[in-house]
């Protein structure tokens, strides 16, 4: 198979472990996530079916207070995604992804705070690493207390959606003191509604953008070809819960649908393809410590 010409001969899904406002408020916390998705078929003529699977680490890496109103937030998030085609081959590609995420917090008092998010990325097959493989994604917000509400306005220059683009940041995060374990955070581009139970268990529902861009070197042996770029997008909706394991351990499981799935390849020569799959599931497995009753 000719991968830089055949449709639906790429696929790559890289679930971008933390959101910007993730960084910007140092809530990135460590653990292991394996996701695999169900076969899906490529729209139109095309006959080729996809299978993904994806291994990621995330974990802080320190926090650090420069004065009263100043803090430092620095994390680490690392993904290796295969995803397998069938059709006139049978193909299976690595790509992978490596960032570093730098939030910059300011309290301008006790309701209402800025942050900032500077993350620089590796994101390639890794075959070598160049200029091409690189990317930023950088995003400033505004975060104000409002009783038992949070409001988040901002934004940024994101991957989040396959080619980088610039997006507004909007959140309001609700947790309700009358029953405490309910918790709403209502924006985009993420959406959570969660439930905790009076044995710790959380049971969650969420929507959210997945995607991202690497570089793709040509495979060691092949003649002829060419690097090139690829994007993938995608919107995932799903239902989940956070399982107790230990006092400091814990198990999130999560099923759903990803939607509007679209990958798009660029050859050096500007020449662009695009493609669309079908609606298809996913599971995913991620343990790590356990979580406060509150979420940052």
């Amino acid at each position: 198979m000719n991968i830089a010409c055949k449709a639906g001969s790429t696929l790559v899904i890289a679930n971008l472990l933390s959101l910007p406002v993730a960084a910007m408020t140092g809530s990135v916390a460590p653990g292991a996530e394996f996701l695999q998705g169900a076969d899906t078929q490529v729209r139109g003529d095309g006959d080729e079916s996809l299978e993904l699977q994806q291994f990621s680490l995330s974990g802080p890496l320190g926090h650090w207070q420069f004065s009263d109103s100043w803090h430092l937030n620095l994390a680490a998030s690392a993904a290796a995604t295969e995803f397998h085609i069938e059709g006139a081959g049978d193909d299976r590609f690595q790509l992978y992804r490596v960032t570093l995420q730098t939030g910059l917090e300011r309290q301008l008092d006790e309701q209402s705070q800025l942050m900032f998010a500077f993350a620089p990325t590796v994101a390639s097959s890794m075959e070598s690493i160049g200029s091409d493989d690189l990317a930023i994604d950088v995003t400033a917000g505004y975060r104000y207390q409002w009783g038992d509400a949070r409001l988040m306005l901002g934004a940024g220059y994101n991957h989040i959606f396959g080619e980088g683009k610039f997006m507004p940041l909007l959140g309001i995060n609700y947790e309700s003191q009358l029953d405490g374990g309910w918790q709403i955070m209502a924006g985009f581009p993420f959406t959570q509604i969660s439930k905790m139970t009076d044995t710790g268990t959380r049971y969650f529902f969420r929507a959210r953008p997945d995607g991202g861009k690497w570089h793709v070197h040509p495979q060691s042996g092949v003649a002829n070809r060419q690097p090139y770029d690829l994007s993938w997008s995608s919107v995932k909706v799903g239902l989940g819960t956070s399982l107790p394991l230990h006092e400091k351990l814990q198990l999130t499981l999560e099923t759903g649908i990803q939607l509007r799935q679209h990958l798009t390849l660029q050859q050096q020569s500007g020449e662009t393809s695009h493609f669309w799959f079908h609606n298809a599931a996913y599971l995913s497995f991620t343990l790590g410590p356990a979580m406060p009753d509150r979420q940052q």
